[in-house]
């Protein structure tokens, strides 16, 4: 499995986004676009010949890997008899 993580560019011969979603890509075209820069959820990644006349995704990188929040924590307490917290 290839790492996209890893800041440099990668060929992109089409298939289904490669990395999450809320991911920023920064994408390479066969078209009348240049590149783009945004998140990946924003790209149509598609297969090259399912896209004929369109902007097709040649390469691609990753400027900043979306990493999911940390989960709160849990906490469980409960009130002694004498009216106190027990963790």
């Amino acid at each position: 499995m290839t790492d996209y993580n890893d800041g440099e560019w990668h060929g992109w011969n089409g298939g289904e986004c490669p990395v999450h979603p809320g991911t920023i890509v920064e994408v390479a075209f066969k078209g009348p676009r240049d590149s783009l820069e945004g998140a990946a959820r924003g790209v149509e990644w598609g297969f090259l010949s399912d896209l004929p006349g369109r902007d097709l995704v040649v390469a691609l990188r990753v400027l900043k890997e979306h990493r999911d929040p940390p989960k709160p924590r849990e906490w469980e307490a409960s009130i002694s008899p004498d009216g106190g917290l027990e963790g």
